[in-house]
């Protein structure tokens, strides 16, 4: 039993030890393994360290090499393009200033070719407007002139030693030539004639002083002159008109003077309108305007196809309806016409 007991121990302690040998021989195998590992490693770790550096060593001076040559390659060719910059600016600004020239030249022969071509243009366009103009043809007594006065005297001194016409008798029939005047106040177609002389021979002395320019009427004429041609149209004798109107200092306005010297049908009828028409620009007769205060005017107007303008501060009354427009004074026709 002691002996048994023994043997089991023997055993035991031998497989111990079997074990301890076995577990101090793996023990060291490992860790001799692992020690010869970690040296392996060690160098592998450190060769390759080395390699990593020399490559890198071996890729920096590869770069720096390559960097080199790249930055020298780039100063050559920022070198190249300035050298070529510097020859291309002069012929950049030779060509600009042979396209500038070129230009110029286009433009100085277009300007030479146009020149002659322009007096004759502004000519045609000033021509069309002069021709564009409306024109407005003016009665005296009672439309542009204030001259009862003289008119009335003269008739006093013409029938004197047969009676005085009163004011009354003379103020209707101013714009009726003469002879229809005198005949008027009674006298015949026989007797007439000498009072026409007597009126005539007086009112020529008298008529600068006894005649003066109607409200507003300076004002109408040079307005109406910067828009129409101009002309006067009245049965009073055409040479006392121009001595009153230059007296008056308008004459310079009008383009012509039609008195009843001048026609051989006197206003109403259309042949001293169309007479000054003559003396005028072609015009269409839409834009003629015959102004004037009396119904013979207006008639005259009629006759003639153009139109016709009643001021009623003068002669005739009662006379709405006979033209085509009417108006206070010459001058508020004129500003309408204007607008026309």
């Amino acid at each position: 039993m002691g002996k048994l007991w023994n043997l089991i121990r023997g055993n035991s302690a031998d497989k111990s030890g079997g074990k301890a040998e076995s577990s101090g021989v793996n023990s060291k195998g490992v860790d001799s393994g692992k020690a010869d590992s970690r040296k392996g490693d060690s160098r592998k770790v450190d060769s390759g360290k080395i390699d990593s550096s020399a490559q890198e060593s071996k890729n920096a001076d590869s770069g720096k090499i390559d960097f080199g040559i790249a930055e020298s390659a780039k100063a050559e060719s920022k070198s190249v393009d300035s050298s070529q910059n510097r020859l291309d600016i002069p012929n950049a600004a030779k060509s600009q200033n042979q396209a500038s020239d070129k230009n110029h030249k286009q433009t100085s022969d277009k300007n030479q070719r146009q020149t002659p071509n322009q007096t004759p243009n502004q000519t045609q366009k000033s021509g069309e407007k002069e021709h564009e103009k409306k024109v407005i043809l003016f009665d005296l007594d009672g439309t542009l002139l204030d001259s009862f006065e003289g008119i009335y005297e003269g008739f006093v001194r013409a029938c004197e030693g047969d009676f005085t016409p009163t004011r009354e008798q003379i103020f209707p029939l101013v714009g009726l030539p003469l002879l229809d005047m005198f005949s008027h106040l009674g006298y015949s177609k026989e007797e007439a004639p000498h009072r026409i002389t007597r009126y005539k021979n007086y009112y020529r002395r008298i008529c600068l002083e006894k005649t003066a320019l109607m409200p507003g009427a300076l004002e109408a004429v040079v307005m109406a002159k910067g828009f129409a041609h101009l002309g006067v149209v009245t049965t009073k004798m055409g040479a006392f008109s121009k001595q009153i109107l230059q007296s008056l200092n308008i004459l310079k306005y009008f383009q012509i003077i039609i008195g009843s010297e001048d026609v051989a049908h006197p206003k109403p009828h259309a042949e001293p309108i169309l007479k000054a028409l003559d003396s005028m620009p072609i015009t269409p007769k839409d834009k003629v305007y015959m102004i004037g205060d009396t119904i013979y005017d207006l008639k005259a107007a009629k006759n003639a196809g153009v139109n016709g303008v009643w001021v009623k501060n003068g002669f005739g009354k009662e006379l709405e309806g006979y033209g085509e427009y009417e108006f206070d004074n010459v001058l508020e026709a004129v500003e309408y016409i204007r607008h026309l």
